[in-house]
């Protein structure tokens, strides 16, 4: 899991200082984006980013833990084209690796909340195999499919990379 909400140096993405590669991306055929983080729905301009994005004819995808995504279901319907949560396992297993108690039932409140507003929003899972939840896969995907996400697909942990602020 990522730890890099853990800095405290507040650094993120600059919009007015980001707008002038609006031309670079445009000329490049940038064609797809995926905001992700540490945890994109934090960021105080999102909603304006999504705007940026659209108006240089870019798809949006978002990764997310999904604990926002209830607060942040109407800028979440209006600016992305797919969602993508990260699921630890079943509701008590994901619950335990996040260390959030009622996390799982949060997403799946945060996926209703976007698809009242959205009903064809594509949001699907991603998992990472680990230690904590490697006996329970079978588990995760039913627990998928209760909170109502449409696909779910599972990455191994990587032990050797220093990326995510570990060392």
């Amino acid at each position: 899991m990522c730890d890099i909400w853990q800095k405290t140096d507040g650094k993120e993405l600059d919009l007015e200082n980001f707008a002038r590669h609006r031309e670079s991306i445009v000329r490049l055929g940038v064609q797809e984006v995926v905001l992700t983080g540490g945890e994109a729905l934090l960021h105080r301009g999102f909603g304006q980013l999504c705007e940026f994005l659209r108006g240089c004819g870019v798809r949006i995808t978002l990764l997310t833990t999904g604990l926002l995504l209830s607060q942040r279901a109407e800028a979440v319907a209006n600016g992305v084209d797919e969602v993508i949560v990260s699921i630890d396992g079943p509701e008590q297993v994901h619950d335990q690796v996040r260390r959030v108690k009622g996390a799982h039932q949060l997403i799946g409140k945060g996926i209703v909340a976007v698809r009242e507003r959205k009903p064809d929003m594509p949001v699907n899972a991603r998992s990472t195999v680990q230690k904590a939840n490697h006996h329970v896969i079978r588990q995760t995907v039913t627990g998928a499919k209760v909170i109502g996400l449409d696909s779910i697909s599972f990455l191994a942990t990587d032990l050797t990379s220093q990326a995510f602020n570990r060392d």
